[in-house]
């Protein structure tokens, strides 16, 4: 691990801490062997912003080695809601631009191959790129091409020679993953056809402030993506962003679309540029009025498990996502009566959760130990979760949805 002490966007050196984690172990780290009480196991997590550019950005650094190639656990097929989403942003990249068969589509972080699957409809010249060797195998055994590798200068070059530069480069949930994101753009430029487009798709730190979504805050997500620094950003290095468009997945996204021609700039740009300033998301005022509420939030999620802990009752977790890692382990989970967490991937099942001791089950083997409140941590999935749990359980569950707000249902 290394300390970051400039911003990934502009270089400035002025950046101010507004949210300290404190040690929390790695989100995506599920193994064979329990390290919950291993102190070096767990890693600082703070959150900066550039007081210069108004980036927010970590300030301690994994080695991507570390994150992304021991057996990787993230696989982009496992909900409905996923797969409607990426069959959503395929056809409608494929439309806007006219996509045609031949047209080479390249993912960056393909993961198991979900995106480029809902591509390969409008054309069959998919490739992936992805550093992990977990998640490419899935990939290459569901008719996906995957380089795995991280996305350096090599890996582009490989893409070039096997299928071609491409017309379209998308990179969803990858790109705040990203330390030296001026190394990516100029990769990314030399990938990319001289009429190419370049699709970022991350969560909105608008949206993260707005609705109190501090568990999307992890290792891997080195930043927190606005579209005003980039502008600017993207501008140096001889790229535009023209497009920019609002999707619902994981409580709130944006979807960035950059290319060579300053000319294609719609007014999608300014007004998503006046929202964050009308949002006050780089003010640091706000940012500190954020971190309370985490703190009350926090707490109030607490003292619910607690009562329930109090009057002899049970709690099962369904669901572990890796945001999940981070509100659990931000909580104490000393004297809570949680009995199991479960999951529906099965590159999770069978391994121990980071931080907290238990081994994951499925969602049956949990309902079987019939707890009496299930927190769902993947709160950005609830109504599908919750219509999955009732069609396997024969009696009314009560669920406990964390954020914005936590509830009982």
């Amino acid at each position: 691990m290394r300390n970051d002490v400039d911003c990934r966007i502009c270089e400035s050196r002025d950046l101010l801490l507004f949210l300290d984690l404190g040690n929390l172990p790695i989100a995506d780290a599920f193994t064979d062997i329990d390290h919950s009480t291993d102190p070096y196991s767990r890693f600082p997590l703070a959150v900066n912003l550039c007081k210069q550019c108004g980036w927010h950005q970590l300030s301690h650094v994994i080695e991507p080695e570390i994150l992304y190639q021991q057996d990787y656990p993230y696989d982009s097929r496992v909900t409905k809601t996923g797969k409607r989403h990426w069959d959503s942003f395929a056809y409608s990249v494929a439309s806007h631009y006219g996509i045609k068969q031949g047209d080479v589509i390249v993912d960056i972080g393909s993961n198991t191959g979900a995106l480029l699957d809902s591509f390969k409809f409008f054309s069959e010249s998919v490739q992936g790129v992805d550093p992990s060797e977990t998640a490419s195998e899935i990939a290459r055994k569901n008719n996906i091409p995957t380089v795995v590798s991280f996305f350096n200068k090599d890996a582009v070059h490989e893409i070039i020679a096997t299928i071609g530069n491409a017309s379209v480069v998308t990179a969803t949930n990858s790109f705040a993953h990203v330390d030296d994101v001026s190394a990516w753009v100029e990769n990314v430029k030399l990938l990319l056809s001289p009429q190419g487009v370049l699709i970022i798709e991350s969560p909105h730190v608008l949206q993260l402030i707005k609705n109190n979504q501090f568990d999307t805050i992890y290792h891997e997500h080195l930043s927190y993506v606005s579209v005003k620094p980039l502008v600017e950003f993207f501008k140096k290095r001889g790229l535009h962003i023209i497009r920019v468009e609002k999707t619902v997945i994981h409580g709130g996204s944006i979807r960035i679309h950059v290319c060579k021609n300053e000319s294609l700039v719609d007014s999608s740009v300014s007004e998503i540029i006046k929202e964050e300033s009308q949002a006050r998301i780089s003010e640091i005022d706000n940012l500190l009025l954020f971190a309370n509420r985490i703190t009350d939030l926090r707490e109030k999620l607490q003292n619910i498990l607690f009562d329930i802990t109090s009057r002899n009752e049970t709690i099962g977790i369904v669901s572990a996502p890796a945001k999940g890692m981070t509100l659990i382990n931000s909580l104490n989970l000393s004297n809570l009566n949680i009995v199991g967490i479960s999951d529906r991937s099965h590159l999770k099942i069978g391994k121990f959760a980071p931080g907290i001791g238990l081994k994951v089950l499925n969602d049956s083997e949990l309902l079987s130990l019939e707890p009496n409140y299930l927190l769902i941590l993947a709160w950005n999935f609830a109504e599908e979760i919750i219509g999955n749990i009732q069609t396997m359980s024969n009696k009314k569950n009560k669920y406990i949805v964390p954020i914005p707000d936590p509830v009982i249902y």
